[in-house]
């Protein structure tokens, strides 16, 4: 019994490995590190009856998964910049969270957003349940885009500095996206907030197809983030950022927590589907999750420099 698990765990995980071959593998690919996990004491229970083959199909399969995950494991600062260029200029302080659309805890999930004190909120599923969160952020973040409805896939962007240009603001709800320039430190960015829908077989990679001329359009410096739905080791968070010629922040962001049986609340979260995605003209200075705002989503804040 336990042989027939190691080969089902073996088999998810080179589907995931062949991510790029088809939506249905990159589905896999999410769980890579959960599956691997699995595979430790499961080695530990061959290693200890001496069944060596065993041990090493799982040690081989769980050395695979880690490598193509290296670039976004703790420990990895690819991208972020040098102490020196974070004390020469000031720091854009953006909010990543997906509110969740039936929050009913909204007092608290400003409390939350509020106390970050960021420069930028990329929110989604904003819809009239909780649209409170953005009057309670108003007084200091008066420049705001809802692309508001009741759908899941509502978006907004709130700012402390005014939006540049209103040709580079959009706001697409039925593919839950919005953009918007802004100017900080005498610099235009873009900033652009993007509500992926589910993996394989839901309606993700048609989403991603009908707005890639729109990302690929985008201007450097930017910032992208949403709840993509995916791991940042995915295709569709890869494809995302090749055409945004863009990068996920290094690091693993855990943002995810199942809201039934006190999971959230006892467990944490354990999938890193909301991603920031950055140019290269941008330092990152730091990220850190932040706690529940009464979602199933965590917020995610991270602090940039520019650096050119």
């Amino acid at each position: 019994m336990m042989r027939m698990g190691v080969v089902a765990l073996v088999c998810f995980q080179v589907l995931g490995w062949l991510q790029n071959l088809h939506p249905a593998f990159d589905s896999f690919s999410h769980f890579r590190l959960h599956f691997a996990t699995i595979m430790v004491p499961v080695a530990l229970v061959f290693l200890l009856v001496r069944r060596w083959q065993w041990v090493s199909v799982c040690g081989v399969t769980c050395a695979i998964s880690i490598g193509l995950s290296a670039p976004y494991l703790p420990g990895f600062k690819r991208g972020y910049a040098v102490a020196g260029k974070v004390t020469e200029k000031p720091q854009l302080s953006i909010v990543q969270m997906n509110v969740r659309f039936n929050n009913k805890a909204v007092d608290l999930a400003a409390k939350i957003l509020k106390d970050a004190d960021a420069d930028i909120y990329l929110l989604q599923e904003i819809t009239r349940t909780n649209e409170a969160v953005l009057a309670k952020l108003r007084p200091t973040h008066p420049h705001q885009i809802s692309c508001q409805g009741d759908s899941v896939g509502s978006v907004a962007i709130v700012s402390r500095f005014r939006f540049g240009p209103t040709n580079m603001q959009k706001c697409a709800r039925f593919y839950g996206y919005a953009q918007a320039a802004l100017v900080f430190g005498g610099r235009q960015i873009m900033v652009a907030n993007l509500h992926s829908r589910w993996p394989w077989p839901a309606g993700q990679q048609k989403q991603i197809t009908r707005m890639m001329p729109n990302l690929k359009a985008l201007p450097s410096p930017l910032i992208l983030a949403g709840d993509f739905n995916s791991a940042p080791w995915s295709a569709v968070v890869k494809r995302v950022a090749r055409a945004t010629n863009t990068s996920s922040v290094a690091g693993l962001a855990l943002s995810w927590a199942p809201r039934f049986l006190e999971f959230k609340a006892t467990i944490g979260p354990v999938l890193p589907i909301d991603q920031v995605l950055h140019s290269k003209n941008l330092g990152v200075v730091s990220r850190e999750v932040l706690q529940d705002g009464g979602s199933d989503h965590f917020p995610i804040q991270t602090r940039f420099v520019v650096l050119d």
